[in-house]
């Protein structure tokens, strides 16, 4: 029943199958690239006139908790749907629960700051977050990976 890609269809979401797989079991490795852009993309347009990088940091950390959290419980209703009619669920529906989220802590983040322009800083932000890890994902994590890890 648990075979590979049954309840969650990983298809080739960080690149070859390979690549994925790779990805899948050293997600730590994937991760922790992308928090100190995000910490990066939050300082410049949010918090630089309160907090320094670092304190910025650790909100950065702090939201991508949330998203592994978030990721749980997409495992957890896929498990369900599988349960109930045997269709594994694609991993990229989740995307939407993390642009979702993204959007849900910039809105509620940004309005702690007394910052010009907050409409434009939270579309900033997101489109940056998850356009890099969009980038990261399917280009720079498969050249990483097979150049470092998979020889």
């Amino acid at each position: 029943m648990f075979g590979e890609n049954t309840v969650i269809n990983y298809k080739e979401y960080f690149g070859p199958t390979a690549t994925t797989k790779f990805a899948i079991s050293h997600l730590s490795i994937v991760l922790v690239i992308i928090i100190p852009f995000q910490a990066l993309y939050m300082f410049l347009l949010v918090t630089k006139t309160t907090y320094n990088y670092f304190e910025t940091l650790v909100a950065a950390i702090y939201t991508l908790g949330t998203i592994i959290l978030l990721q749980f419980v997409f495992a957890v209703i896929a498990l369900l749907i599988y349960g109930i009619n045997s269709r594994s669920v694609d991993l990229r529906i989740s995307d939407a629960f993390k642009i979702l989220y993204l959007i849900w802590f910039i809105y509620s983040f940004i309005k702690l700051f007394p910052i010009k322009m907050k409409f434009l800083r939270m579309v900033g932000f997101v489109l940056l977050a998850f356009g890099t890890f969009t980038i990261w994902r399917l280009y720079g994590f498969p050249l990483l990976a097979n150049r470092l890890f998979m020889k």
